[in-house]
Protein backbone atom coordinates (compact mmCIF):
# COMPACT_ATOMS: atom_id res chain seq x y z
CA UNK A 1 0.00 0.00 0.00
CA UNK A 2 1.07 3.39 -0.80
CA UNK A 3 -0.26 7.02 0.79
CA UNK A 4 -0.36 9.49 -1.79
CA UNK A 5 -1.41 13.22 -0.71
CA UNK A 6 -4.38 14.57 -1.90
CA UNK A 7 -5.70 17.95 -1.03
CA UNK A 8 -9.58 18.74 -0.29
CA UNK A 9 -10.24 22.41 0.52
CA UNK A 10 -7.52 23.54 3.08
CA UNK A 11 -7.16 19.97 4.77
CA UNK A 12 -4.49 17.48 3.40
CA UNK A 13 -5.37 13.70 2.90
CA UNK A 14 -3.79 10.90 2.12
CA UNK A 15 -5.30 8.36 -0.53
CA UNK A 16 -4.73 4.55 0.12
CA UNK A 17 -3.44 3.07 -3.54
CA UNK A 18 -3.75 -0.90 -3.26
CA UNK A 19 -2.18 -3.90 -5.62
CA UNK A 20 -4.97 -3.37 -7.29
CA UNK A 21 -4.83 0.08 -8.35
CA UNK A 22 -6.26 3.55 -7.42
CA UNK A 23 -9.84 3.28 -5.51
CA UNK A 24 -12.86 5.84 -5.64
CA UNK A 25 -12.60 6.67 -9.46
CA UNK A 26 -16.60 7.06 -9.36
CA UNK A 27 -18.11 9.77 -8.70
CA UNK A 28 -20.44 8.70 -5.71
CA UNK A 29 -19.42 10.14 -2.21
CA UNK A 30 -21.10 6.92 -0.79
CA UNK A 31 -19.19 4.89 -2.72
CA UNK A 32 -15.79 7.17 -2.08
CA UNK A 33 -16.60 6.77 1.38
CA UNK A 34 -16.62 3.14 0.98
CA UNK A 35 -13.78 3.17 -1.30
CA UNK A 36 -11.17 5.93 0.57
CA UNK A 37 -9.33 6.04 3.20
CA UNK A 38 -8.71 9.24 4.80
CA UNK A 39 -6.56 10.14 7.21
CA UNK A 40 -6.39 13.99 8.36
CA UNK A 41 -3.23 15.74 8.55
Amino acid sequence: MNLTPMRFGDKQWYLVWSNQGIHGLDTSLAWLEKRFAFVEQ
